[in-house]
């Protein structure tokens, strides 16, 4: 069977033995070189979008050598759209393997369809599908009225499945239940709490001062680190899992 431990040093060691139909095998990597990676590409992007908006603020600039299109958090199609795809596609995979190598068949199918989602999330943030639904939203209630009513569609499917998987939640250690709640709070704060705060602002007093761009920054930013924390957590969780097989 395929071993993964994971040691004091924050490193996934690979070694084999005896290879079984279920076995997972994961290439060696060093979390803690993984995490450097993740910040730094979150940091950058960030950095980046906060540029824009102080460029397009204090110097009145807009094109910013065409590098204001590829950062505005307003847009879509940009460098945090493309960051945020991937780490969600990153955390798909990795839900996937841990559904794979589930050792009992009570709580797989949970993890199973967590991997589902983040891969529906990936897609979503690359390809736009939300946007479809803003437009029948707008067709029905208006442009004006009930702005972004998938944000508040997503918060009642959130909460459903906040409930739905309590008992999956308590099956989990405390150390591994609070990251994971944790960086789910985070991520949900920025997709729908700063989203349904932006949409309000915008409606109610201004739809694209620096206000309403700062919103888009804080959502975008709250998104990138909720997924990037997620992440990390379940590396970690494959890990420890992984190594209490081994001494099993």
């Amino acid at each position: 069977m395929s071993l993964v431990r994971f040691s004091q040093g924050s490193q996934l060691v690979f070694g084999d033995t005896m290879d079984t139909p279920h076995s997972v095998q994961i290439p060696a990597l060093r979390t803690s070189g993984v995490r450097k990676c993740v910040n730094c590409l979150i940091g950058l992007t960030v950095l980046g979008m906060v540029g824009v908006v102080a460029g397009r603020a204090l110097f009145g600039r807009d094109n910013l050598l065409g590098l204001s299109q590829r950062f505005d958090p307003r847009f879509e199609g940009t460098v945090h759209a493309w960051l945020g795809s991937l780490l969600l596609g990153v955390c798909a995979a990795a839900l996937a393997v841990i559904a794979s190598d589930e050792r009992t068949t009570q709580f797989r199918k949970q993890w199973w369809v967590l991997s589902l989602g983040f891969l529906f999330l990936s897609a979503d943030e690359l390809l736009q599908m939300h946007e479809g639904l803003s437009k029948v939203t707008k067709a029905i209630f208006g442009s004006g009225s009930a702005p972004h009513l998938w944000a508040l569609i997503g918060l009642v499917g959130a909460a459903g499945l906040f409930v739905a998987y309590l008992p999956f939640l308590r099956h989990l250690s405390p150390h591994f239940r609070k990251r994971f709640i944790l960086a789910g709070a985070v991520y949900l704060g920025g997709a729908i709490g700063f989203e349904l705060l932006g949409a309000v602002y915008g409606t109610l007093v201004r739809p694209n001062d620096r206000y309403y761009v700062s919103l888009a920054v804080i959502e975008e930013t709250l998104e990138l680190v909720g997924c990037g924390m997620f992440l990390m957590a379940l590396l970690e969780y494959i890990g420890a899992r992984q190594a209490e097989g081994a001494r099993g």
